[in-house]
């Protein structure tokens, strides 16, 4: 199901919204496996309402919650603490999405100011090489290989650009040398 969800995206509203979809397209909570959401502090609690909400124990779920100490936010859950990927959630099982995850880490790491040093000068061979016809020729004929850029939309895509930086690594260190006594 999609819904049209106004701001802001409590958990209760989220898990009225899953409960809804559930009752709508008769599904069994018994043949889900799992949920899988984002780390976002309200997609937790919509997991924990719904099944507080199937199961009857309702009572007043705001000051259920207010006694968690927990509060709603679409922001990541700090999830350090967490043992296990799956979260057991009574009925419903959560599992935090991996990309999402993944990409949290990846924004941690770059906060990594070594991290941070060593990529840009990697990007900087890679334009340098890519930006000279001679250069980039003189990589092809001795490896079959050009250096990969990397892009920002693709989480991967640094990873792969310093993997063939490291396979190709002497003839790319050769090729700079060469162009510094050239030029």
């Amino acid at each position: 199901n999609l819904h049209q969800i106004e701001h802001p995206h409590t958990g209760d509203m989220l898990a009225s919204r899953l409960n809804d979809t559930l009752d709508t397209w008769s599904i069994d909570r018994s043949k889900i496996l799992a949920v899988i959401t984002d780390n976002g502090s309200n997609m937790i609690k919509a997991i924990k309402i719904a099944n507080l909400m199937k199961s009857e124990n309702i009572g007043n779920l705001e000051e259920d919650w207010e006694s968690d100490g927990i509060e709603d936010s679409d922001e990541p859950e700090d999830l350090s603490g967490i043992d296990s990927t799956i979260v057991d959630m009574n009925n419903l099982h959560r599992i935090p999405c991996i990309a999402h995850t993944l990409q949290l880490v990846l924004r941690e790491l770059n906060e990594i100011q070594s991290y941070i040093d060593l990529v840009e000068k990697i990007r900087a061979i890679v334009h340098y090489i890519r930006g000279s016809s001679i250069a980039q020729e003189k990589l092809f004929n001795l490896t079959r290989l050009v250096l990969r850029r990397d892009c920002t939309t693709r989480w991967n895509s640094v990873v792969i650009m310093i993997q063939r930086m490291l396979s190709i690594r002497n003839e790319v260190e050769e090729i700079l040398k060469q162009q510094k006594r050239d030029s």
